[in-house]
């Protein structure tokens, strides 16, 4: 494991400087990846969303999210946002 995490680490730092925006997705994508392998079943994992708190504040946006199982999975794919509660 770590290993593949050193190679992959080093694919992408390599690509950053030839393509920043595409190397940070890859990376996002990388870490969901190795979060959804982890993670106990029933949380979903997914990249490039936002929380919004239960006062409407909404936080940055966020690279990776993890989702309780009680999240509706329908929600997450509404935009590329996830508003999570």
């Amino acid at each position: 494991m770590t290993h593949e995490i050193s190679s992959e680490y080093a694919r992408l730092q390599a690509r950053a400087g030839e393509d920043p925006g595409t190397a940070g997705s890859q990376g996002e994508e990388t870490w969901a990846q190795l979060l959804r392998r982890w993670a106990p079943s029933g949380y979903h994992v997914v990249t490039g969303g936002r929380v919004i708190d239960t006062d409407g504040n909404t936080s940055p946006q966020v690279d990776v999210l993890i989702l309780h199982p009680s999240y509706p999975q329908g929600c997450s794919k509404l935009s590329t946002t996830s508003h999570l509660p």
